[in-house]
């Protein structure tokens, strides 16, 4: 008797926990208002109640990759993403989201690779052309970087942050006098910026 009881309560408290959706689109939109309340897990736990015929759709998956990564599951981030590649391997922004967790995870080979499938879809794409000159710094491949960096700047000037990252190129390279020149120049427009300042005092000021 004990034990029908409790199965009672158990089954009683998690119908009252999980959530109960009309349809997929109620789904995600209570998923939606989760991710704005930075409630990640619940954002993503909203997400069971869209319709099983529908979990096997690009956005499904590609919802649950960034949902993962904002909740810091960085490799089912790297897999829900990779699905939605798999889905749509024309397009651009799953291969976006995908170098999120794979940058966060240091695979830097991995994230290389992913950047040139987006470069060759998309030659000018500016943000996976500037997470490609930070992926190849990584990799310690500074001269790579520098040419990387030197591109997006070639087409975006007054970006200080690929000037700050052409400049800890240069450094690297021990290529002192002109990594100071570009931190001077970051420094002149944005005088906090922390990481233009710490070059520049590694390059001896």
């Amino acid at each position: 008797m004990m034990n029908r009881m409790l199965v009672i309560i158990l089954m009683l408290t998690w119908t009252m926990a999980a959530p109960a959706y009309a349809d997929t689109a109620d789904a995600y939109e209570a998923s939606y208002e989760m991710e704005l309340l930075g409630r990640f897990r619940d954002a993503l736990k909203a997400l069971d109640g869209v319709d099983t015929a529908d979990r096997g759709e690009y956005v499904y998956h590609l919802r649950r990759g960034w949902l993962y990564y904002l909740a810091g599951d960085h490799r089912e981030s790297v897999a829900a993403y990779e699905q939605a590649v798999a889905l749509e391997p024309r397009a651009v922004e799953p291969r976006l989201g995908l170098m999120l967790p794979q940058m966060a995870l240091h695979l830097w080979l991995d994230a290389e690779t992913t950047a040139a499938a987006i470069l060759s879809l998309d030659p000018k794409n500016y943000v996976a052309s500037s997470r490609r000159a930070w992926v190849l710094y990584n990799l310690g491949r500074y001269d790579d970087a520098e040419v990387a960096y030197r591109q997006v700047l070639e087409l975006y000037p007054s970006d200080v942050a690929m000037r700050s990252g052409l400049g800890w190129c240069l450094l690297q390279q021990e290529l002192t006098e002109d990594a100071a020149a570009q931190f001077r120049i970051v420094l002149q427009v944005d005088p906090a910026d922390s990481s233009a300042a710490a070059g520049l005092a590694a390059a001896g000021g």
